[in-house]
């Protein structure tokens, strides 16, 4: 029998749940399974390419395994310390008794067997890494698309000689760097709304390691393993970022008129239009233009604060890649003056059409 509290069910539910695992079908899944052993209480879920686990001292007499779909933790869940009481009845079934202020509950459920048994290894030895690296992975994965086309859009690339995570989804590319991680070549991993959910710690050092099949995460009591996808081919970036001598024209976005402007661009007119588009005009004055229709005027925004070097240039683009891209602290835009694109160094790089202005 496996005891927790509602407390802890609670703890679990903010992870175990289809939506952040990147579980989008309705059909069966694994079940989450508990263990109880020297004085641990282990909680772990395997499905497709991603593994987590949970482990904590265990506050209540445990012992065994105990089987249980992820959903039941909705029922389990609450803000106290009252005991569940998890107990198998065989391959198929388990039932769960606790108390719900103070009228006790009981309820039974089926279980389906999914997915590959057993549960992989850790690696041999981790690499400490900042909190920051969470929050990368989980900027990265917004970034990747949700599908993969002729390239592995849908993977993030963990960059061992650079320490970048680099990640695209055919539009806009976003590489970021300072990281650290124990292994020499590139590595792919599937993006993961994981990486996005606020119940990781994101405050705490993250432990990262490498088994034999697996990107390995651990941040406090969450260890998750990333299944390398060795057999995928992410696009080849580095050609697309134009060298320093091709960056004729280089726009430097002042942190205030970055919070400006990302206040300010969804309610532009034209938000509606396809690729919402939004111009940009380096020409003498800095400003933001977008309108609603062909015969509408235009409004525009003046970055006064902001400048830029080199030769004046116009360019259009999508306002959403327009608003990642000028957040504070990216470093400052190389314009390829006669080229096809506008990139933010080390930032996020965006397909732009460009040409110069009159």
């Amino acid at each position: 029998m496996i005891t927790l509290t509602r407390r802890h069910a609670r703890i679990l539910r903010g992870i175990f749940r289809r939506s952040t695992l990147g579980i989008t079908h309705r059909g069966p899944i694994p079940p989450l399974v508990f263990t109880a052993a020297e004085g641990q209480l282990c909680a772990r879920h395997r499905y497709a390419h991603l593994a987590i686990e949970h482990t904590s001292p265990s506050a209540w007499p445990s012992s065994g395994s105990v089987a249980l779909p992820i959903e039941a933790l909705a029922d389990l869940e609450g803000r106290d310390e009252a005991t569940v009481a998890l107990e198998s009845l065989g391959v198929t079934r388990t039932v769960a008794r606790w108390s719900d202020r103070g009228i006790p509950q009981s309820r039974e459920y089926t279980l389906t067997p999914v997915g590959p048994a057993g549960f992989p290894d850790p690696p041999r030895s981790w690499t400490e890494a900042g909190p920051e690296l969470l929050d990368a992975l989980a900027e990265a994965t917004v970034t990747a698309a949700e599908d993969d086309s002729r390239y592995a859009l849908s993977c993030l690339s963990l960059r061992g000689a650079t320490g970048s995570i680099a990640a695209t989804d055919g539009r806009q590319v976003l590489v970021q760097g300072g990281f650290t991680f124990p292994w020499s070549g590139d590595l792919l991993i599937r993006r993961s709304p994981l990486f996005t959910c606020r119940d990781l710690p994101r405050d705490q050092v993250i432990s990262i390691g490498r088994s034999e099949a697996h990107v390995v995460l651990k941040v406090g009591p969450w260890t998750i393993w990333l299944e390398v996808q060795a057999n995928l081919r992410f696009p080849d970036i580095d050609r697309i970022f134009p060298g320093p001598r091709d960056a004729a024209t280089r726009w430097k976005v002042d942190p205030a008129d970055a919070r400006f402007l990302l206040d300010a661009l969804g309610r532009l007119p034209g938000a509606d239009e396809p690729n919402s588009p939004a111009t940009v005009d380096l020409n003498g004055k800095i400003a933001v233009r977008a309108k609603g229709s062909e015969t509408a005027p235009a409004t525009e925004l003046i970055l006064a604060r902001s400048g830029y070097t080199g030769p004046p240039v116009r360019l259009q683009t999508n306002r959403e890649l327009l608003a990642r891209a000028i957040r504070p602290g990216l470093a400052p835009w190389p314009v390829a003056g006669a080229g096809w694109w506008v990139l933010p160094v080390l930032a996020l790089a965006m397909w732009l059409i460009v040409r110069r202005a009159p």
